[in-house]
Parts: C-alpha cells; structure tokens; sequence
C-alpha cells in the first residue's frame, strides 16, 4: 500500500506522525507532501523514517497532483494543515474528485461539509482521529439522547490543553460541549478555557515535561447549584500516536468503501470505528446470547444413594389395548410375595385402585357405548365359573362382532415384588356350553389380524399395545420404556413377560417442589404357545424392588455467575478484536510485501 506523506508536513508534526504510522504499518509512503506557500520558498525537502519527502507549494500541486495519480493509481490525501487553509484544500481535493482524510480542525466546518457532499468526493472528515477518544464522544452522546435535560441547573466548566502551535480550539471539546448543551447546560463553545502556555500545561494541566510538544488533555467538570455534586470527566492524550494510526485506519476504510462502490461517500471517525469494531460487536452478541442461553438452561444433576424409605405403597398406572380379546373375555389380576391377590373384579371401584374398561371396534376404534362392567361372580374364587344366560349371551356377541379392549386404571400395593397379569378370561377357555361358538369367534379374529389360522383353536390371540405404564407421578424428560410397546405383529400367540426393576427416586425442581415416584427398567420374555398347550395367552408384568434411590435435581448456574461472565466476555472481547486487529493488519501488509505488490489503496 502506499500512502502519501501528510498535507501541511513542515509545520504541522501530526503529518510527520502520521507518516511515520504509515511507515510503520507497512504502506508504501507517496514521497510529497502539499504546503503553503511560505513553506516552499523556506524548505525544498524533508525526510520520514530516512525516506526523502519533497514538498510541493500552491502554484505547482495541480501538475504535482496529476503526476503522482498517474505514477500512484488510488491515491488517497491525508491533510493535516492550519485551520486556515481547511476549506481551499478541500475545495482542491473536490474540484479534482481526490479521496481524502481530513484531519485538521478549525475552518468554517458547514461549508467544508457542504462542498464535499455537493462535488460527491469520497472523504473521511473528523476534527479527532483517535479512536477511543471518539469512542468517548460517542458514549457522551448516547448519555444526551437517552437522558436529555438530566444536569439542568448544573454549571460546566472546560478546560482543554494543546501544544502551543495548534491555534484554534479543540474539536472534540467542542463536540462533547454539544452533547452537555442536549443534558441542559447551556454553555458556550467560547468559553472553553484553552492552555497553551507552557507553565500552565505543566503545573495546572500535569502534562509531562516530554509532551509538551504534542499532547491533548481535555477536563469537563460539571457542579450542581449548591455545589454539593460534582461530576468530571477527563481523557488526556500523551503524544500524537493515537491519532497518528486512527488517521492510518480512516485512510484504510476509506479505500476499501471506494473498492465496494458505495453509495455514502461523506464518513466520519464514528463510521470507520464501527467498522472496525463490527466483527467484535457480533462476536460480543454471538457469546452474551450464549452465556444468557446457558444461564436458562436446566441441568439435571443425578446422585445415587441406599433407599431407606418404609412402609410406602407403589402406585401403578397402567392403559394397555388388546386389539384381539374383548373385554368380556379379558381379564386381570395382581398378587405379590406378601400373598396378596386381586382381581379386576375386586378392584373397579376399590379405595386401592380403580379399572375401567372400555370396548374397541375390529377397526380399534373406541366404541361411544357406556363403560363395560366386568360380570359378577357368584363366589369368592374368582376362578370358578358361574355366570348366568345373559353374561354369556354378551360375551358370545362380543366375539363375534370381533371386538377388542383398551383397559386402563391404578392400583396400589405394597412396595414388594409382585406381579401385574392380563390373560383370557377362565370361562372364555373352558366354559363348555357353547364352546363351539366361543372358539370360532376368537378364531376369525386371530385370522383377520394374522391372515391365517393354526390348526390348535385354543391359540387365541393376546395381542397388546402399551399405551402408558409408569409406577407414580411422571416427572419432565422421565422416560418409560414400556410406553409405546407394540406386540400384534406375531403369526402366533403366546406369553409375553416384561421382568420391571423399579427404582425409587426423589426429584427436587428448581423451584423448590419435591416429588417422590418411580423409574424403572425392563427386559423382555416370549414364549410361544405350541399346539394343544393348555395354558392361556397372557401378559405378564413381573415387578420388583432396587435398593438404590435416585435423587435427581434442577440446577442453573445462577445471576451472579452470568453477570461475572458478561463482564469477562465484554472486556475480552475488547481485547481480543484488538489483539485481532493487529494482527490481521500486519499479516495483510507482511503478505503483500513478500508478494512484491503495490496495493491499489494509496494515502
């Protein structure tokens, strides 16, 4: 890249930083600067970093210009010059279309601006080039949006220090005055207090002895009415380095907006910051909506421990569909190792569990008729077959419409091992009235779901879809594996047994609620019935204790933990773009100079 050695060079020590910058940064320097007329005569040439500058008066920069645009394709200035010769350099750089950075403050700032916009010149215009301190005036400026008329009835006070050839006042003084003006301070742009004599730099000021020369130190004190509050702001700049590279990244910006063809051709110093520091800001956005995320974010924290609870009940809930056996035929019982022994009978409408079923269709479909009551048995052996003329009339109507189940309900036990059982009723299988009509039935319903029949008709068909099955309250992201367990794609019936492990468990929600239940694993069993076994179709549930108690909780990391890891993503974000920044810029101008290239972007 090369650039052009600052407008204004001889008198004026920010082109000499400036070129200096840009000797630094890797950017070929355009060997001539512009200067005024007295310049000329006085100095023929000078010198940046042991490269030698020729330095071109008023009545020759129009040949001087034409000639270094054609030796240097892209040129763009950087005028650093007196207050006084900022308009007729601008109107130079736009009557010949000539991109440039105009650095020096002062000049009648509203002609400069409309003569830049009416001749639609490419040009980056700010009375500060240091970033941060324009960062600083841009966050001065939010404050006066945001809260205007907040110090109203407060006194401001300004003070601001410059080496004692810069004659005008301070841009960025002014500037941040009109933001203090929109928060109700209605102070004077005259009435900045300007140092520049040297006493008063270094005791009133404290500008070190070495940056006399070159510094800016700005102090803006704001005082309430009785004197009781009082806000200062300061931002003091030792040398002239900072703005030296700002100048240098303007200069950048504005070649590659010239690259891009875009439309906006009139920047400021706020416009190349928020270039620079766009990729920051989104990464910024990328790692705080990631910290907010993760802060929100449920963990589920699992400890194990010895279960030595007593003297408590387990509660099952169960809904099973049996497509092939309708509920006449359809029966269940439960015992467990205590000896206890129940039946669906027993329990439809007992203080221990409740059992409701209900008819399905050949289709599945559940029928809109009224609740089925299982039949009432004449004895307390629930095994004995005793029913009368109409309980047997239903029945036998039931198979042949080819109907199914769906059987749900809870019941609660003891919390011992037992067994929850699902099987063909006792008279369905060995009733011998009308035996012939019973097993016809539940053959042709064994062949529309299969499409072919066994030769032993006692293989009826158990068939069955777990629709739920858990033992208690279900908690979030529980997981049944028994839920949803399809077993009617089989050519033959016979017994299915699920052997269930269930395992206590405490889960404690984030906000405070306690729940006991169950979880539970499964493992699988068939037997298929061969010809002319006696034993029925079932479904068995074989059920037994864990040891083991699983406390399970909800946990998040907490306020405070994401409010720590905003604080460290902002500033480190800050820092890594910058470090970023850097490095990019220097490998960029490493690579071009092994490459032997000039760029096309020239300052």
């Amino acid at each position: 890249m090369a650039a052009q050695a600052g407008n204004g060079l001889p008198p004026v020590m920010m082109g000499h930083a400036t070129a200096e910058a840009v000797v630094r940064a890797g950017l070929t320097l355009v060997p001539y600067s512009f200067t005024g007329a007295s310049e000329a005569v006085a100095v023929g040439n000078t010198g940046v970093c042991g490269i030698p500058v020729e330095l071109v008066g008023p009545a020759e920069r129009q040949k001087a210009l034409e000639a270094v645009r054609e030796r240097y394709p892209g040129l763009i200035m950087v005028d650093y010059t007196l207050p006084s010769a900022v308009n007729e350099n601008a109107r130079f750089y736009a009557e010949n279309q000539q991109p440039f950075v105009m650095g020096t403050t002062g000049g009648d700032r509203e002609k400069l601006i409309e003569d830049v916009r009416a001749a639609g010149v490419y040009a980056v215009i700010a009375p500060n080039m240091g970033k941060q301190i324009v960062a600083f005036q841009t966050m001065m400026e939010l404050m006066a949006e945001k809260f205007p008329g907040c110090l109203s009835g407060y006194q401001l006070r300004v003070v601001e220090s410059h080496q004692r050839k810069k004659a005008d006042t301070s841009g960025t003084a002014k500037a941040v005055v009109q933001s203090f003006n929109k928060m109700g301070l209605p102070y004077q742009e005259g009435d900045i207090e300007k140092v520049r004599d040297e006493q008063g730099q270094l005791h009133r000021m404290g500008v070190p002895q070495q940056y006399v020369d070159g510094h800016a130190f700005h102090t803006y004190t704001v005082t309430s009415p009785d004197g009781t509050v009082t806000l200062e702001f300061k931002h003091n700049v030792c040398g002239r380095e900072v703005y030296a590279e700002g100048t240098v990244d303007a200069a950048i910006f504005l070649a590659r907006k010239i690259e891009e063809g875009s439309e906006q051709r009139l920047f400021n110093m706020i416009d190349v910051l928020s270039a620079v520091t766009l990729a920051g800001v989104v990464l910024a956005l990328v790692l705080l909506i990631a910290e907010v995320k993760n802060t929100m974010t449920t963990r589920i924290v699992q400890e194990l421990k010895v279960d030595t609870s007593r003297n408590e009940r387990l509660h099952i809930t169960f809904n099973i569909s049996f497509p092939a056996l309708p509920c006449e035929a359809l029966a269940m019982d439960i015992q467990d190792v205590s000896g206890r022994f129940q039946t669906d009978t027993s329990i439809t409408h007992a203080k221990n569990g409740e059992v409701h079923k209900f008819q399905l269709s050949a289709e599945g479909r559940r029928l809109h008729i009224k609740e089925y009551t299982p039949p009432n048995f004449r004895s307390s052996n629930p095994f004995s077959i005793m029913l009368d003329q109409t309980d047997m009339d239903n029945m036998r109507a039931a198979m042949k419409r080819h109907e199914g189940c769906l059987i749900y309900g809870w019941v609660e036990v003891p919390r011992v091992a037992g067994n929850l059982h699902f099987t063909v009723r006792p008279e369905a299988l060995y009733l011998s009235m009308n035996m012939e009509d019973i097993i016809d039935a539940l053959t042709g319903r064994h062949r529309q779901l299969h499409g072919e029949v066994h030769a032993d008709s006692s293989l009826l068909n158990a068939s069955h879809v777990i629709n739920s099955f858990n033992f208690g309250p279900p908690f979030p992201s529980q997981r049944n594996p028994l839920e949803g367990m399809r077993r009617i794609d089989r050519k033959a019936t016979g017994i299915d047994k699920y052997f269930v492990k269930v395992v206590a468990t405490d889960y404690h929600s984030l906000f405070g609620w306690k729940l006991r239940t169950h979880q539970y694993s499964m493992t699988e069993y068939y037997h298929r019935l061969q010809e002319f076994e006696s034993s029925p179709p079932a479904v068995f549930f074989l059920y037994d204790m864990s040891p083991i108690l699983v406390v399970i909780k909800e946990t998040r990391p907490g306020l405070l933990r994401l409010l720590v890891r905003l604080c460290a993503v902002v500033g480190g974000v800050f820092a890594v773009t910058r470090l970023l920044d850097k490095l990019i810029h220097a490998l960029v101008t490493s690579l071009l100079g092994q490459q032997g290239r000039k760029p096309k972007r020239m300052v």
